[in-house]
């Protein structure tokens, strides 16, 4: 994720930080960044690291901590949504300066807000809770944008053209 998010900045650096909605769409992706990682560690660390503190002391420390290890996956949910939601908003906002460029980044920038519409439409309308399907879609969705960027990149279109000298 970060290694995605630097390459990603980088790219936005190429677009342009003067202009006000791929600054924004900067800020967004790395929001996405921020959210994400919290909810992989408290996942990952947190909820699991209870869980052990309560079978070692034993008692009625299980029930006690289950309303704790409740909120907290719903804090993970939630994070994990509202990090999504920077992140296709982010993708949104440089797709938009792709279309509205002159110098062949049409095509990425359209399938770049594809992909954002594919990816709200998951968050929004997929059901009350994220599963493994949910985010295999999404995941797809961001891989489609991340492959138009990736062409950009290699046929030199939009930002990375080479201009003519002469």
């Amino acid at each position: 994720m970060t290694v995605m998010t630097s390459f990603m900045l980088g790219f936005a650096a190429r677009l342009g930080f003067a202009r006000p909605h791929v600054l924004l769409g900067a800020v967004s992706s790395a929001l996405a960044l921020v959210l994400i990682c919290v909810a992989v560690l408290l996942d990952g660390f947190v909820a699991p690291a209870l869980a052990m503190r309560c079978m070692t002391v034993g008692g009625n420390c299980a029930s006690e901590a289950e309303a704790l290890l409740r909120f907290g996956g719903l804090q993970i949910e939630f994070m994990t949504r509202l990090g999504l939601v920077a992140l296709a908003g982010a993708t949104a906002l440089w797709s938009g300066d792709l279309i509205l460029r002159k110098d062949g980044a049409r095509i990425a920038g359209a399938l770049g807000l594809l992909s954002t519409m594919i990816q709200l439409g998951i968050l929004v309308f997929g059901g009350e809770r994220l599963n493994a399907h949910s985010l295999g879609l999404i995941v797809a969705a961001q891989a489609i944008w991340y492959a138009s960027v990736g062409a950009i990149i290699v046929f030199r279109q939009g930002p990375y053209a080479v201009e003519q000298r002469g």
